[in-house]
This record gives C-alpha cells, sequence and structure tokens, in this order.
C-alpha cells in the first residue's frame, strides 16, 4: 500500500513538469514532430517548367533593371515586396536592396548571367546569378558579384520576391517562416489608404 502511494505521488509531480518543459520556449521538440518539420521545409520537387520560368522572370527582371526600365522592374517583383519597400521608404529607412530605382545613386547591374534554377521551399525558386555591377563610389566595376534570388509564383504568375548576396542563402527550412504572408493562400494586399478628401474651395463674395 505504502508503494502504491509513492507511485502515485510521483506520477502527480512528473506530469506537471512534462507539460512545463513541452511549452517552455526552447525546449527539443519530439523526435517525430522535428522529423515532420523538416519534411514541410524540404526543397519542392520543383518542375522544369517552373524552374524555366522563375528564371525567365529572373531574366526579365535583370534586363528591365539594367536598362532602367522601373515600371517592368516593379511589375515583375513581389507585390508583398513592393509594400515592404514603400513602408520602409515612408519612414525614411534606406533603400532597400529590392529598390533598385532608388540606388542608382549607389550601385546598378551591368550585365549578368543565369545559374541553374533549384527548387526551394512552398514550391519557390532559387535562381543563381553571377553579375558585374558599377559602384558609383569607386567608380568601377566589379565583375564576378554571386546574388541569388527566390522566386514565388502567385496566382499564376511568377515575381521576384527577394535578392541576396552570397551562395546557398535561401535556406529551404527558413525561406516559410520568413517569407510568410507571399505564398499563395497567405497573399491578402495592403488595404488601400482611405481617400484625401478634397477641400472646398471658399466662394467669394
Amino acid at each position: 500500500m505504502r508503494i502504491s502511494r509513492l507511485l502515485l505521488c510521483a506520477a502527480v509531480w512528473v506530469l506537471p513538469l512534462q507539460v512545463l518543459a513541452e511549452e517552455s520556449p526552447g525546449t527539443q521538440a519530439p523526435a517525430g514532430d522535428a522529423d515532420a518539420g523538416a519534411a514541410s521545409a524540404a526543397p519542392a520537387k520543383a518542375s522544369d517548367a517552373d524552374k524555366t520560368a522563375a528564371a525567365k522572370a529572373v531574366e526579365e527582371y535583370l534586363n528591365a533593371a539594367r536598362d532602367k526600365k522601373w515600371d517592368e522592374v516593379r511589375a515583375l517583383t513581389h507585390p508583398r515586396t513592393l509594400e515592404i519597400v514603400a513602408d520602409e521608404k515612408k519612414r525614411g529607412l534606406s533603400p532597400n536592396e529590392m529598390d533598385p530605382w532608388a540606388k542608382l545613386d549607389q550601385e546598378y547591374v551591368v550585365s549578368f548571367e543565369l545559374g541553374v534554377a533549384e527548387g526551394n521551399a512552398k514550391g519557390s525558386v532559387v535562381v543563381p546569378t553571377t553579375q558585374s555591377r558599377f559602384s558609383v563610389e569607386d567608380n568601377g566595376t566589379e565583375d564576378g558579384v554571386q546574388i541569388e534570388y527566390l522566386v514565388i509564383p502567385l496566382d499564376g504568375k511568377w515575381y521576384v520576391a527577394d535578392m541576396r548576396r552570397g551562395t546557398n542563402v535561401f535556406a529551404p527550412d527558413t525561406v516559410p517562416e520568413h517569407y510568410k504572408g507571399y505564398f499563395q493562400g497567405e497573399y491578402k494586399p495592403a488595404p488601400a489608404p482611405p481617400a484625401t478628401p478634397k477641400k472646398k474651395k471658399k466662394k467669394h463674395s
């Protein structure tokens, strides 16, 4: 009888500790949950058609940026990215990397070559490039600049969502969270700003 009571007390103490461990930040998820998370973040098996379409979007984007055709650049930029760029500009922050028309006084693309497009998380595609970029400060061209572009499909069209310098910079296990709100079924256009009421003209008597 005494042994049964001891076992019951132990069970009562262990249960709260187990619940606390599951709710505390930084605790390790059970193996099954970790495996499921890794599986959901695994690179999507992008078809050749997907990779070709994503690479074409990046090519058109860079051609337009090189030729300073900003309306075309904007049309190929993910709408969520454009919203973020506009918000940062409104708050007086430094020009975003995805705001090339505002960085002409710093640098711009002169020429580029596309690498092999690879599938990434949630059906996105990463397109690597090697570029020559003119630096205004140095008054010269830097060759061999490695830049990768994350391309995300939305409503049947491929958009350039982001760019980062380097290689293998868009880790598939971070893309779904970092770009939450960019993907089909997640993106919701920002509400239009309220219309400014027109001032009534005073009538002169």
